[in-house]
């Protein structure tokens, strides 16, 4: 349900949505902190549980706002039972290190990576939740990428010349451009034309 209701400073229309009734009362951000630095000057905020100085708007401060927080868990949209990305990556860096072998060095290539953002755990099984050492191969980005674009591709045969090689593209059938083009070149063309 959509209601109109007027800036409370340049009372310009604004289209409110069900919730936003009672907190929309400013068209844009420039209304807002012209209002409050007009009206809040010498006036201070403070939080509700422990009395510490916020900003005028704020309910609590940043340490009591966590514990009053709504979504935690289950309650959170975006929560996935526990398996983000960086927990999962921290639960393999830990496995790594209790076998004994390094997070700085690529296990394909022998690069030694000191930015820990460049090296990455691989699950040879593709299980993200089975963080067995031996399931574990330590690989730097390019590697990493490498390995997984491997993953789509398919061996085929070219259509002209025989030759195996590897696509990702199910309609690939010629292994080279040489190959296609000798192809197309042997076709005979259609005329037809007038006899």
């Amino acid at each position: 349900m959509e209601q109109i209701i007027n800036c409370v400073v340049c009372k310009k229309e604004i289209i409110a949505t069900n919730g936003d009734q009672l907190r929309k009362k400013f068209c844009s951000k420039k209304c807002r902190n012209w209002y409050y630095n007009r009206n809040m000057k010498g006036k201070q905020n403070f939080c509700i549980d422990c009395g510490e100085q916020i900003s005028l708007i704020a309910k609590y401060c940043m340490k009591c706002k966590i514990i009053h927080q709504d979504y935690w868990n289950e309650k959170n949209p975006r929560y996935n039972k526990g398996e983000s990305a960086g927990y999962i990556k921290r639960l393999a860096d830990k496995s790594v290190i209790d076998s004994g072998r390094s997070l700085n060095l690529c296990e394909k290539c022998s690069k030694e990576e000191t930015n820990p953002r460049k090296i990455q755990p691989h699950h040879k099984d593709r299980n993200r939740k089975n963080n067995n050492p031996n399931n574990l191969i330590v690989l730097c980005k390019s590697c990493h990428v490498k390995t997984h674009h491997n993953d789509y591709k398919t061996e085929r045969k070219c259509c002209f010349c025989g030759q195996l090689f590897m696509s990702k593209k199910k309609n690939h059938t010629f292994c080279s451009t040489k190959c296609y083009m000798k192809n197309y070149n042997k076709k005979p063309k259609n005329n037809t034309k007038g006899d």
